[in-house]
């Protein structure tokens, strides 16, 4: 039974067994779970996937518990969670806030202004009238902490945008992780804490997610020097296809910068001039047809920019934010309603953008004339013959055994055997060379990241994976991990909750 629990509560998320956990310590028998200097241990392929990691953390319940110890959460890896808009419940569904062209406090009295019919809901307060729609906001309007909050949200906010409460960090930590917990769910990630000789948790993740992490193989000066030759050859075909059949700019024959972050430490992030020069000095690209110049109404629909009767570029900007011909019928919460053209706002917020804009206003000479979005390159290749190589991968491993299966450990390894564990190439990343001579080690010095031929859509394409075959046959792993198989361990000791609290930094 002991060895049916431990295979069901790694593989299948549905199942629970009470409250025991098992507790992986850092020792000679689990090396592969806490080995930094070994690239292949679980904490070192944690060091490779910061970005997916904090884009996990990022779009989960931040609240997830185990014993509360979520309380003492350490880390040096901040993440911002993606910000809530202000949202309040009414008789008829959910209210935006919305920021007008008033004042703060005038905006608020006028939604809270029993008087105004316009922002009465049906709801009757006691006394003969109704409650205001946005009510809510008078519990903001009797506290000033919160009423400090949503004036802040208000402050930052531009005319016509959407209200959104402060952000919220989170932190979580992938070094010096040296005891790890596993219940039906999660894994638990903690460091050893200064204080009473116990842990405290740096990072929770679902099981599910290991068979999400990535692999960043370095790749020796021989083999890059091939998959170099080849994919140049390749790459400098597929411009020449595009520029016959595709003047489309989404081709995804071209290449798109690394973002690097979230992985600072593997690759520093791209000099923004250090690349422009390397653009114009060794890049193959393809000039692009430039496209008219869309934005989105509230209705869904596509407009195209058109220079229109005015003088001057913010005359016309403004008859299209402000002059009444141009709203739409969506309420600005304010009593006014939100321009067709509103998305200009956000178009404007940004200098480099609004320049783009304006300089596309004053290129056409007629009122009727459509604007143009700027000219736009699609980079094909870039020149880097001492470029260092890595190859990014995932894998595929059975995702458990069936509910109704009561399969030992050792029949889910002989699924491997035939082909459970797959490997899956994900990207191949050209960075910049070194003047030092290179070690590979996550202390390395960090280059930047020049091209990358998986980002854009997640894996590399099936023309490149042919193109490359012979040359990436060394990295098809078709075995388990080490560390996966020390996560299966039957004999790992089992904690109850009670005794698990005397290990770790809890609240309870």
């Amino acid at each position: 039974m002991k060895k049916q629990l431990i295979t069901l509560f790694l593989f299948s998320i549905g199942f629970t067994f009470g409250q025991d956990y098992f507790v992986f310590e850092k020792n000679k028998k689990n090396r592969s779970l806490f080995d930094y200097d070994n690239p292949n241990s679980l904490v070192s392929i944690l060091v490779q996937n910061q970005d997916i990691i904090t884009d996990k953390l990022r779009e989960s319940d931040p609240y997830i518990d185990l014993l509360g110890c979520n309380n003492f959460l350490s880390g040096n890896l901040d993440f911002v969670y993606p910000r809530e808009q202000f949202v309040f419940p009414s008789d008829k569904g959910e209210l935006i806030l919305v920021k007008s062209n008033v004042t703060f406090k005038k905006w608020l009295d006028s939604l809270l202004d029993q008087n105004n019919p316009e922002v009465l809901s049906s709801i009757e307060d006691g006394a003969g009238g109704f409650l205001s729609k946005y009510d809510m906001l008078n519990y903001y309007k009797q506290n000033p902490k919160d009423l400090r909050i949503l004036e802040a949200s208000w402050n930052e906010a531009n005319d016509g945008n959407i209200l959104k409460r402060p952000k919220r960090y989170g932190h979580y930590d992938v070094y010096n992780i040296s005891l790890i917990v596993t219940d039906s769910i999660n894994i638990h990630f903690f460091q050893m804490s200064q204080f009473e000789n116990k842990y405290t948790l740096c990072l929770t993740l679902p099981i599910s997610f290991l068979n999400e992490l990535h692999k960043i193989n370095f790749i020796d000066e021989q083999l890059s020097k091939k998959i170099y030759d080849k994919l140049r050859d390749f790459q400098i075909k597929a411009r020449d296809i595009d520029q016959k059949e595709n003047q489309d700019e989404f081709s995804n024959r071209s290449i798109d910068p690394y973002i690097t972050s979230g992985q600072s430490d593997l690759f520093k992030e791209l000099n923004e001039f250090e690349y422009g020069k390397l653009l114009e000095m060794s890049s193959i690209k393809m000039t692009y047809k430039r496209s008219p110049w869309f934005v989105n109404s509230p209705d869904g629909y596509e407009i195209p920019l058109i220079k229109g009767d005015r003088n001057a570029f913010q005359d016309w900007l403004s008859s299209l934010l402000i002059a009444p011909e141009e709203m739409s019928d969506v309420e600005d919460g304010a009593g006014g309603f939100l321009s067709r053209f509103d998305d200009l706002n956000s178009i404007m917020s940004d200098a480099k953008r609004a320049k783009e804009l304006e300089i596309s206003w004053n290129e056409q000479k007629e009122s009727r004339d459509v604007l143009l979005t700027p000219q736009r390159y699609g980079v094909y290749w870039i020149d880097n013959p001492n470029a260092k190589l890595y190859v990014k991968t995932r894998f595929n491993r059975a995702n458990g055994l069936p509910k109704d299966s009561v399969c030992s450990l050792k029949n889910t390894v002989d699924q491997k055997s035939i082909g459970a564990f797959k490997t899956e190439f994900v990207d191949i990343l050209f960075t910049n060379s070194l003047n030092e001579e290179y070690v590979e080690s996550v202390k390395q010095l960090k280059p930047s990241v020049i091209m990358s031929f998986g980002a854009k859509t997640g894996s590399l394409s099936e023309d490149i994976l042919k193109l490359l075959e012979e040359e990436l046959t060394p990295l098809n792993l078709t075995k388990e991990f080490d560390w996966f198989m020390t996560l299966n361990n039957q004999k790992n000791k089992v904690k109850s909750s009670s005794s698990l609290k005397l290990l770790i930094h809890c609240s309870e």
